[in-house]
């Protein structure tokens, strides 16, 4: 939790410098992508209903949010 909460300062800071704001969701993006893989192949089905729509769904709002500055 403390993570989300830095990572969601970082980007809403006005302050933050813009290189940094992309690079935070750049990050948050790719990691998102790589946790819906890994959810979508897991045995657990409350992973896969639950965890895999979600992280799809932050690390295209981070990418969008990246692209659009």
């Amino acid at each position: 939790m403390p993570l989300y909460a830095g990572l969601a300062v970082t980007v809403a800071n006005p302050r933050t410098p813009e290189r940094l704001r992309r690079r935070v969701l750049t990050g948050v993006a790719g990691l998102m992508g790589i946790a819906t893989v890994m959810n979508a192949v897991s045995p657990s089905l409350p992973e896969r209903a639950i965890w895999t729509p979600t992280a799809a769904v932050v690390g295209l709002s981070a990418w969008r949010a990246r692209r659009d500055g």
